[in-house]
């Protein structure tokens, strides 16, 4: 009547999680065709050293189950379902009612046919922002076929990774070894990788050394900017800026700010230089909007990071109304 696990059984799944409620371990009898025919309730664990509900399997220590009612069917097969903890090689993706999974760039590989010729060529359908809805499907099928989980997503206006002159909700490339269209007349020159007219004339990532201060002069926790985070840099590709380095946390600085949306805990230094005059309006975590008059053509700012949403979507407003969307990318940044 008696389940006796050892390393060689449990091999990368020996850590062995047991709570006795919510995480359980079960035991079923099995017949000659591997079908359940009996249920056993586990009566007694031992073995290895509990270690907050973790029972670890080692070469020298084993995992030993009792379950009751099991010693009438001694020579026969149970399975033990239970659940094994994993600290690394796992990847969990969480869909919540009050907490949704972060934004994605969602590549898709597909065919299309061509009109001309009737052959299938490569596409590449590109969703550059996309949110998962909270609202999915399982189908499930007793033949034991593969199923698939169909979920939703909610696409949003972004820039792709080729072009950053426009937002787009999805585009589509045609694969092709040449053009199978017949040429047109009257084709314009292409000028996606020209410089935007708005533009800023430079992002400096960090703490320079000719900063007016380095500090808030009332801040209790007496945080010096240079420690915010080390090995920053930024780098502007046409209307995209991304940003690198690491940042170190700080909880509840409220020197910097005391708005609940902006103690983030990561905050990212840099000085934009661009036209005299220009404005920067930036979306703040509260779904409202900051503006900020570069007066001098210097700005020296600090940005609050929230590491779920690392992209950020920056506009640029020069004297005479223009204006041109940036992306700041924190998401290459390491938070830790």
């Amino acid at each position: 009547g008696k389940v006796r696990i050892n390393l060689d059984t449990a091999g990368d799944d020996h850590d062995i999680y047991y709570d006795g409620e919510n995480a359980q371990i079960y035991g079923t009898i099995l017949d000659l065709a591997g079908a359940p025919v009996v249920f056993c309730e586990l009566s007694e664990i031992a073995g290895p050293a509990e270690n907050c509900n973790v029972y670890t399997i080692t070469r020298d220590k084993a995992l030993e189950l009792t379950f009751s009612g099991a010693d009438k069917y001694v020579g026969k097969t149970i399975r033990v379902d239970c659940y094994a903890q994993k600290t690394s090689g796992a990847t969990q993706l969480t869909i919540t009612a009050d907490k949704f999974a972060g934004n994605y760039y969602v590549e898709a590989d597909t065919l299309f046919r061509e009109q001309y010729s009737g052959e299938d060529m490569p596409a590449v359908i590109t969703i550059p922002n996309v949110k998962i809805q909270s609202n999915f499907t399982f189908s499930m099928a007793a033949s034991g076929d593969p199923s698939t989980f169909t979920f939703t997503m909610d696409a949003f206006p972004a820039y792709t990774y080729f072009d950053r002159t426009q937002k787009v909700l999805a585009a589509i490339d045609f694969v092709g070894e040449e053009n199978i269209h017949p040429d047109e007349a009257g084709a314009t020159t292409d000028d996606t990788c020209a410089e935007p007219e708005v533009h800023f004339d430079s992002i400096e990532a960090g703490v320079q050394e000719d900063w007016e201060k380095t500090s808030y002069p009332e801040d209790p926790k007496n945080i010096n900017w240079n420690d915010l985070g080390n090995n920053l840099q930024a780098t502007i590709d046409l209307a995209n800026v991304d940003f690198t380095g690491n940042l170190n946390r700080v909880d509840n600085w409220t020197a910097f700010s005391e708005n609940p949306d902006d103690l983030t805990g990561y905050y990212y230094p840099m000085r934009i230089t661009t036209e005299p005059g220009s404005k920067i309006i930036m979306t703040t975590h509260d779904g409202g909007t900051k503006e900020c008059t570069i007066e001098d053509g210097t700005l020296e700012m600090i940005k609050a990071i929230r590491p779920e949403e690392p992209v950020y979507t920056v506009t640029l407003e020069n004297e005479s109304g223009d204006q041109q969307e940036y992306s700041f990318d924190f998401s290459k940044v390491v938070f830790k």
